[in-house]
This record gives structure tokens, C-alpha cells and sequence, in this order.
């Protein structure tokens, strides 16, 4: 059976738990909250069984692809250059955004044929659209404006200084809504430029989620 997840992480778990075996995990852990656990209850811990099937069965559906331009093939030059836009900070070299395309490619490729023929019709209608954003809304995929989340961003913001990277810890940790930090961190961009919110205090661009801020 091919199980499909939406994260790097979420995929490698779901490897190792098809694989799990207790004689080769380490059972130990680099830091504790609280007391510290002796080795027996660390052991306890990682004591599990395999799920099953293989791992190889396991694909991610990623690339963002609820974010910005997607009228060009999923894993062209036009869609590799939004990535980039968006989320440079994290994908910085020009091999590393390569492995990443390259590895979506591969697993698009294992999904069956009649289930890109399903959804074939809505993700055209989607790239027809071409709005900056895309959302679950009442369980349908649809386009949705750009400042579709704002409103939660600006509840979540304190009176006062506060921390960039704070905040977007805040609003991913209170919404599970699946959408990625960098498009909450280009929307707190956005409201700078407008002048809703101003820097304080600018860390440079080696940390760009380091700024302080504070409410115009």
C-alpha cells in the first residue's frame, strides 16, 4: 500500500516505523525536561514493532505547492524560481533545490496513474486560477486571496516588542493548518512594507526570522 505524506520528517518516520527493529535503535536522548530517565526507561521507551509493507512505499507530496505560482509544471524552471523566492532562506544552494525537485520527482512518479487522473481535473482548474495561495476550505481545495491567514497573524501579535521568529512559532503552534513558516514570515514582511508593523531591532540576513518588532 503507498503511503502518502506531506513532509520530509512525517516520510522518514514512516520508513524507519515499516523498518523498525529495537536491536539498532540507540535508545538514549541528547537532553532531558525534568528528571533525567535511567537507561531501562529509555529502553522502555523505544520498545516497538514493525508496521509493515516497505519502505519504499512511502512518497511526500511537497514542493508547497498551496503556495504561489503554479501555472508552469510542477517541478519546472518557473515553479523551481517561486521555491527559490519563497523560500530561499532554507533552500540556499542551487544543488540542494535540485535535490529536492529531483527527489519530488521520484515520487510523484510512484503515485498510480488513476489517481493523478482524479485529481487531474481540480489541480488544472487550480493552475488555470493561479492565485498566490491555496487552502482547504470546508474539506475543498480552493484558491484563496494572498491575506488569506493575515487575520491570524494579527491577533497573535502582543502589545509591545516582540520576536519575529516568535511569533510564527505562535501562530504554526496554535493553527495546525499545515502551511509553511516562510509564508508566514513573507506576510509579517508584507505588513512591514506597509507600514503595520516596523523593525526595532534587525539581526541581518544570517538570521532573517531574528528581527524585533513592534506594532506601528
Amino acid at each position: 500500500m503507498l503511503e502518502v505524506v506531506f513532509s520530509d520528517s512525517v516520510k522518514g518516520s514512516m520508513k524507519v516505523a515499516k523498518n523498525y527493529n529495537n536491536d539498532y535503535m540507540c535508545g538514549s536522548a541528547i537532553s532531558f525536561v525534568g528528571g533525567k530517565l535511567s537507561k531501562r526507561q529509555l529502553k522502555k521507551m523505544f520498545e516497538g514493532e514493525a508496521v509493515g509493507g516497505d519502505p519504499g512505499d512511502v512518497v511526500r507530496i511537497g514542493l508547497n505547492l498551496d503556495i504561489g505560482d503554479i501555472a508552469g509544471a510542477f517541478d519546472g524552471e518557473r515553479r523551481k524560481d517561486e521555491f527559490v523566492r519563497i523560500f530561499g532562506y532554507d533552500y540556499c544552494e542551487d544543488d540542494e533545490v535540485e535535490r529536492v525537485f529531483e527527489s519530488q520527482r521520484n515520487d510523484f512518479e510512484k503515485i498510480p496513474i488513476l489517481e493523478k487522473c482524479l485529481l487531474g481535473d481540480l489541480w488544472n482548474k487550480l493552475k488555470t486560477e493561479n492565485a498566490p495561495l491555496r487552502a482547504v476550505v470546508n474539506g475543498k481545495l480552493i484558491s484563496v486571496p494572498e491575506d488569506f491567514y493575515d487575520h491570524i497573524i494579527m491577533r497573535n501579535i502582543p502589545d509591545g516588542e516582540f520576536g519575529m521568529a516568535r511569533l510564527i512559532g505562535i501562530v504554526m503552534g496554535e493553527y495546525a493548518l499545515g502551511v509553511a513558516g516562510d509564508w508566514y514570515a513573507s506576510r509579517i514582511m508584507k505588513m512591514i512594507a506597509d507600514n503595520r508593523l516596523e523593525i526595532v531591532e534587525d539581526k541581518g540576513a544570517e538570521h532573517p526570522y531574528g528581527k524585533i518588532l513592534r506594532k506601528v
